[in-house]
Order: C-alpha cells, then structure tokens, then sequence
C-alpha cells in the first residue's frame, strides 16, 4: 500500500459545511459530498462545495447538540493532524471520536480516515472493515458520484492487494451499478477491464469458473482482449462479439471509451520494416531482436488467419540508418522499427518529421523527440528498471541498503545509479561490495558489509585476554534493513546461500529481472528462495510460456533482448491506426506495457522465489 501522506487543510467554512450537507442529504439532494479523496496516494477532503447560504447553515447549526459538535471537532482535528503527517496524533483523535454520534457525511470522512491510516500501516483487513461497515453500506444509495468513487476506488484497491481478485471485481461493477452517468459508466467500465487484462493469465482463467455470472462474464471479456493482443483485430470488434454472446450481462451495455477511439483502418495489414545493424559487433544481438520479433509475427498468423501483413528486414549497417529508412518507406511499410544500436536511435529520433509511424528501440531523447507526431520510443533502459526498484523497496519501508553488484559495466553502473538515486531521496549505503567473475565462494567477501569480520576479531581478542575457553559465536550487525543484489543467476545461487549462512537469511533481498533466465530447474532455483526480483512475465505466465520459444541456454542478457523483440511486435499494430494511443496495456513478455505520449513504458511486476518457483507477488499476497 502507498505511505500515508499528506491531507488538504479544512477551513472552518468546510467545517460547517459537513453540517450544511449533513441538512442536504438528509433531504435526498446530494449533488456533492465532502469526501476524503482518495485518487492518489494523499489522502485529503475534497475541495469541491455546494455554496451555502451562512444564514441557512448558521440556522442548521443552532439544531445540532454539543455532543456531535465534540465528534465532529475531533475529527476536525484528527484531520489537520494527518494533514502535518502525524498519523499516531490522528489515530489516538479518532479512537476517542464516538462515530455514532457523527452525521452521514462527517461518518464517510471518518470512515475513509481511519481506512486510509490502517492501510498505512498495512492492516489491510481492518481497513476493509471500515468501508465495509453496515451504516456505509446503508448510505450507498444516497451517496453522489464523487463520494461512491471515493469510497469504492479504495475498497477495490485494498481488496486486491488482500489477493481477492474476484470480489474485487465485484466491488468495480457494484460501482458501475451505482453511478448514473452514462460517461462515467463507460469509464469505470474501462479502468474495470484495464485491471482484468493485466492479472496473470492463470488468475483470470479461474475468475472464469467463477458461479457468479458477473463476475465471470467481466473475465470472459478481459481473457478475449487477451488472447487477441498479437492479432490486429480492432477492439471493437472483439467486444461487439463478446456482447452479442452476453447481451444481458451489464456490462455489455457500457462499451469502454477506448474501444470507440481504436478504429479498423486499412493500415491493420500494413507492412512492417525492420531495421538492423548486421555488422561484427551487432550482428548476434540484431539476429536475437529479430527472431523474437518474428516469432511474435509467426504467432499472431496463428491467431488472426485474414491479415496479410509483411515484415522486411534491411540491414542498417550497409548504407547507414537514414538510407535504410527510405528504402523502408519505398517498401510502403506502415511502420518502422529499428534504432537499437544507440547511435541510429539518435539519428531517427533527430529528424524532423516521420512519414509513418516509427518505434525506435532505444532510450527516448528528451531534446528532440518530446510528442513528436508518428514517433513512438520503446526502451527497457537499465535506469528505469533501477528506479523501480529503488521505488519498490522505499515503500516496503527499507532505509539502510547493502548492494552487491558485479565488477562489470551493466553491473557497475546498476549500483551507481541505485546509490546515487537512494542517497538523494534520503537513503543510506551501509556498504557496497562488487565481486569478479572468478569468484566462488562468496562467504569471505560478504563478512565485511556484514561486520563479521569484526565479530570474530573481537572474539579472538576475548579468547586470548579473557578467558581461552571462553566460547563466543560470530554475529552480523542489526542495522541492515535490505540487500540489493544486480547478480545474474549463476552468482546469485551463490550468493544467498552465503547470506543465509552468514545469518543474514531474514535480511530482505531485492533483485533485477536479470536474476532469472526462465530456467524449470527448481531444486537449482531454491538457492534464490525468498529473493525479491522485477520479472518477465513469460518465465511464470502460461498463455505467454507456451508463445515463447527463446533457448534458455542464451546469456541472460540476450533472453532479454529476444523478449523485447517479441514485445515489439506484439504492441506494434496499437501504431498501426490513427490513433495509436490506448488505455488497454498489453501484458508481454518483458512486463505489463503502457503507452504514453510518444514512450512505451513497462509497468513492473515483482516475483519472489519459494521453493524454487518464481511467484507473482500480485497473485499471491503475504498478507
């Protein structure tokens, strides 16, 4: 769950306002509410107000005792605590709150509150509670948009972090019952299939055989969306198929908004040119890309029997990158791939207008490229991985780091750019240790960062000025909050086991997807239990395993890069439309894709080893 941050300062005016709606609701008008908005991370009462007549609202508070008054003020008060991030001083203010002395729209306040603070601290089952209460439930009815959202957004969030899909599904469409709005409908309706596409395959299959209708009708269509992401059937289709098969279903009715936005055009078969440097030093790497590019290519054939699309491949080293792209665009190709050698990515992305849509393989260049039209970036940079550890790890509330990192470029500069980014946010490296190649056995190199060296010098010095029968065992220091290991899997099998015996086995260790190749030897695998790591769908994911044809015997660094050339194909026909922007992502091989502006960026997903098996931790919650 999000750290608990910062609230909204209430006025005094919205303080007598909770009463004024109070009056409001009481008569059935509630065209806004005071709320605890909780669209992001803050947690705060909306700015949104009716405005009152003073004299009406001065007159409804003449009505009101003094004891709700004292609720009413302590919540107030609870609320301006959490505002200044005292979340003890607000919990205490509340425990002494009587809510049943709280009219409806205060009682909602105090509700979201309370929720919000037990999900800071991660006592997710209470925070259910509180938005599950019998009085919030009885209120639903009478309860505008802005309210219903609020209190819905947040239950659906905390039930899915609780690992219930299912009922979160059913709280989503419960809310799509409630609103009126046509509009909003469509919108909930689409942010509900959003979540559903991006499970792993396995959930959303058993959501199918789900007894509730509903609910397996909602997972129908997600798994539909699904299995068609490498075909270039349009969206509209695929749900006006679904809807005809499920006409009663509700949400056959509400056709999500981008589904009207990603329209068939002649360019769904359009040709593909791929642009490559097959020169010495890039030629295994450009071989590896395409083979995982046209492997997405030949699957989707499988899939979708009436396109008649074509790939070229032209070789980018012969005449230079600009000549290969006219030769591309005398091919009438629809869209062009190529840039994955840096120096052709920033030629492409220097020039100053794109006749076709062009996806460059490479690290976007913020001077030149910013929202330039028929430019698409398609990176799986090293720094945004980086930083998504580094974001995974401060919200698991870790501080003081210990890194172990490779003597080799990808792995130095892994470690530099993690200390550099901790440091500033306000971090702390207690040690770092980077290891060669040659190394094999990892337990004399990892005493220092764990002080056990020190350990055994002061027992030698015990032993020989205190007493030599004196038995003293070795200890690592207690200040380790988490280790960050950038490791392939061959030294990282090494390198827990070490930890383990060096009794750091309950120190939490985080990895990069370059800890694991996709490799079923899980009697091999259990060296890395309890590793937390940013996977690649494919290594767990069915539907996507069984797509994947890569040789695990291939460095790590390759599978990588015949994953992103699945990939590329795989989000490629979203470009081959006017509109190539869509809020569906694609679950592929390297991760859940999202496409904004002109960048594809990759939504992380992180994986724990238990017993050997790589586990989606969204799937299956410790809590």
């Amino acid at each position: 769950m999000p750290e608990f941050s910062i609230f909204k300062k209430i006025s005094t005016s919205h303080l007598y306002s909770l009463f004024g709606l109070a009056t409001i609701l009481s008569m059935g008008c509630s065209q806004t509410q005071n709320t605890i908005n909780t669209n992001t991370s803050d947690v705060y009462v909306s700015e949104s107000q009716i405005e009152f007549n003073m004299k009406e609202i001065e007159n409804d508070m003449s009505i009101v005792n003094e004891v709700e008054q004292t609720s009413q003020h302590l919540l107030e008060t609870a609320l301006e605590f959490a505002r200044g991030g005292s979340t003890n001083q607000s919990k205490n203010l509340l425990a002494q709150v009587n809510s049943a002395e709280l009219n409806d729209i205060a009682f909602i306040n105090y509700s979201l509150l309370r929720s919000k603070i037990s999900s800071s601290s991660n006592e997710l089952k209470l925070a259910l509670i509180e938005l599950e209460s019998e009085r919030i439930q009885s209120l639903e009815q009478k309860l505008n948009e802005e309210a219903l959202n609020d209190i819905f957004k947040e239950r659906s969030v905390i039930l899915m972090t609780l690992g219930r899909f299912e009922d979160s599904i059913q709280n989503d469409n419960k809310l799509i019952d409630l609103v009126t709005s046509e509009k909003l409908k469509s919108e909930l309706s689409e942010k509900l299939l959003v979540k559903i596409v991006s499970q792993p395959y396995i959930r959303i299959e058993q959501c199918i055989r789900n007894l509730n209708p509903i609910i397996e009708g909602w997972c129908r269509l997600g798994i539909e969306f699904r299995n068609k992401q490498l075909t270039s059937e349009n969206p509209e289709s695929i749900f006006l198929n679904w809807a005809s098969q499920n006409s009663t279903h509700p949400a056959s009715k509400f056709q999500p908004l981008f589904v009207s936005h990603e329209k068939s055009t002649r360019a769904n078969n359009g040709h593909i040119a791929l642009l490559l440097p097959f020169d010495e030093e890039y030629e295994t790497a450009s071989k590896i890309f395409m083979d995982g590019f046209l492997d997405g290519f030949f699957k989707s054939l499988n899939l979708d029997k009436d396109h008649h699309r074509k790939i070229k491949i032209f070789n980018s080293s012969e005449k230079g990158i600009i000549s290969a792209y006219k030769e591309a665009l005398d091919f009438d190709a629809q869209l062009i791939v190529g840039g994955l050698r840096q120096s052709e990515a920033e030629i492409l992305s220097a020039l100053k207008m794109y006749e076709v849509p062009t996806m460059i393989i490479n690290d976007p260049d913020k001077k030149n490229s910013e929202n330039v039209r028929n430019l698409i970036f398609f990176s799986n940079s090293l720094e945004n991985e980086i930083h998504h550890i580094i974001e995974k790890v401060w919200q698991d509330g870790q501080r003081s780091i210990v890194i172990i990192a490779p003597n080799q470029s990808w792995g130095l500069k892994s470690s530099d750019i993690f200390e550099a980014t901790w440091i500033q946010k306000g971090g702390q490296i207690l040690d770092k240790v980077v290891f060669d190649q040659d190394v094999r056995d990892f337990t004399d190199l990892l005493k220092r960062p764990l002080h056990i060296d020190l350990s055994e010098k002061r027992g030698l010095f015990m032993r020989r000025f205190v007493n030599s029968q004196l038995e003293v065992s070795s200890r690592r220091r207690d200040d380790i909050d988490a280790v960050i290991l950038f490791a392939y899997p061959d030294k990282a099998r090494q390198i827990k086991p070490a930890l383990n015996y060096l009794f750091a086995s309950d120190v939490p260790v985080y990895s990069s997807s370059r800890i694991y190749n996709g490799s079923r030897k899980y009697d091999l695998n259990k060296d890395l239990d309890d590793i937390q790591f940013t996977g690649m769908p494919w290594t767990s994911e069915g539907s996507l395993r069984d797509s994947i044809e890569v040789d695990l015997s291939l460095h790590p660094e390759y599978i990588q890069l015949y994953a992103r050339g699945f990939d590329s194909f795989s989000i490629s026909h979203k470009f081959l439309s006017p509109s190539k922007q869509t809020k569906l992502p694609v679950f592929s091989a390297t991760g859940l894709l999202e496409i904004h502006d002109n960048v594809i960026k990759k939504v992380p997903r992180w994986y724990q080893f238990r017993n050997g098996i790589n586990v989606d931790l969204q799937f299956s919650p410790q809590n």
